[in-house]
């Protein structure tokens, strides 16, 4: 069966993988169901190709966003798997970085950890104004003074 075809049944989704965060081994269920046979390695071959085919987009994206002068940021928690940890799940973090006006960009960085490594490396080269959380892990991006600190009060307003 095509995928034409799939697309035109009624009860199909095609928005499962990303917007509804389905692995692969659930995909090839669904698919096999719709009587369609595409395994979980073709898909994530599809990924790879992808992501190889995005990434000079994220490339260009993230070196106009380095030229703004204020750059917003915040990190987000995510469960990463991991078999090698207890219960196969550790935390990382998504961060996201927006730029000004002039660079408005809209860029996501992936950390497998909860470190500031990523961070620190994603903004080499920035010199500006970087609004974030009080995280302790922003002070080390504003020690040798490049980078300017730039306080949020999104959160000051949880002590009131």
């Amino acid at each position: 069966m095509s995928p034409r075809a799939l697309s035109d049944r009624p009860d199909y989704r095609d928005v499962g993988k990303l917007d509804d965060g389905l692995p692969n081994n659930r995909q090839e269920k669904i698919f096999r169901r719709k009587h369609a046979i595409i395994p979980r390695a073709t898909q994530c071959d599809w990924m790879q190709a992808t992501s190889f085919t995005v990434t000079p987009l994220y490339d260009l994206m993230k070196n106009e966003l380095l030229k703004s002068k204020v750059i917003k940021t915040d990190d987000s928690r995510i469960k990463v798997q991991d078999r090698k940890v207890k219960k196969n799940m550790r935390k990382g973090k998504m961060t996201v970085y927006i730029g000004d006006d002039q660079h408005s960009y809209i860029v996501f960085d992936f950390s497998p950890d909860l470190s500031f490594d990523r961070n620190k490396k994603f903004l080499e080269g920035f010199n500006g104004f970087l609004q974030a959380d009080a995280a302790n892990g922003f002070d080390a991006l504003f020690a040798d003074g490049l980078i300017t600190e730039v306080g949020c009060n999104a959160h000051s307003r949880r002590n009131f």
